[in-house]
């Protein structure tokens, strides 16, 4: 029997293989969805070089605040690193937001945009759940710990 099956309901491991599902999303797969959404744009339009990379070193930043975050709150059921990506993205979503809408923007860039929105909300509510989840197993497993301890004693 694994750690996870021990100190886990089937609701929780749902929440937290959907929440790693919308990291994996939000960290990796949005950028290089941008990147080649520039890229198809580009054919047709100027969009300075620099607007092409900026997407593609968000990917690679991605891949590494995506191990950190596994890391912490997936693997070590963690919630400070956690915590501190909760406050922290919605003003650096906020921020992207903004920079995005001084350029020109035609429909499909507003639809993009208003994907991007939608795959961060959906992260958001996802950490808060995956939170609590952590929250709720580091209780479990420390009244374990504290039981196995009475029992040693």
């Amino acid at each position: 029997m694994s750690l996870s099956s021990r100190v886990m309901n089937k609701s929780e491991e749902k929440i937290r293989k959907h929440w790693l599902f919308s990291t994996i999303s939000l960290l990796i797969l949005y950028p290089i969805a941008l990147f080649a959404f520039l890229a198809a744009l580009s054919e047709g339009v100027h969009i300075p070089e620099d607007a092409l990379i900026e997407p593609l070193a968000y990917a690679f930043t991605g891949l590494f605040s995506l191990w950190l975050i596994w890391h912490c709150a997936y693997r070590k059921y963690g919630t400070g690193m956690l915590g501190f990506w909760l406050i922290v993205s919605p003003f650096k979503q906020l921020a992207s937001i903004v920079e995005a809408l001084k350029e020109p923007c035609n429909g499909w860039t507003i639809a993009f945009i208003a994907l991007g929105i939608g795959v961060f909300l959906w992260w958001y509510l996802l950490s808060l759940k995956m939170r609590k989840v952590n929250k709720s197993i580091q209780s479990r497993l420390a009244q374990k710990k504290v039981q196995s301890e009475q029992v040693t004693s």
